[in-house]
């Protein structure tokens, strides 16, 4: 396989995974992780942009713009435990599937 068709798949992967983790919030159902576990890491010491995506304003944080973080580092490791994703403290937050950028978008309440 190609790097460009493995890049391909793995981006046509993350669509689809986004696309069922909203829907389970538009259905009200609790995505995989349950309830609203307490964050280890302060999330307001980690350098955050604003991005667009196809549904709307999101925030990323870039490895690479939180280089030495712990911040960074703690929260990374906390998705990597809670399967790539978790919704908390108002945020759904999700790693990227590179693992180079996490990203969060505040729930609709």
């Amino acid at each position: 396989m190609s790097e460009k068709t493995r890049e391909a798949l793995l981006i046509y992967a993350d669509a689809i995974d986004a696309a069922t983790t909203q829907l389970r919030m538009n259905l009200g159902a609790e995505t995989k992780q349950q309830g609203s576990p307490a964050l280890k890491f302060d999330t307001s010491k980690i350098v955050w942009k604003k991005a667009e995506g196809n549904k709307g304003p999101f925030e990323i944080a870039e490895k690479k713009m939180n280089d030495g973080n712990s911040d960074y580092v703690a929260l990374d490791r906390f998705l990597e435990n809670a399967g790539g994703r978790v919704s908390s403290e108002g945020y759904f937050i999700w790693q990227f599937p590179k693992k180079d950028a996490v990203g969060r978008k505040a729930l609709k309440r």
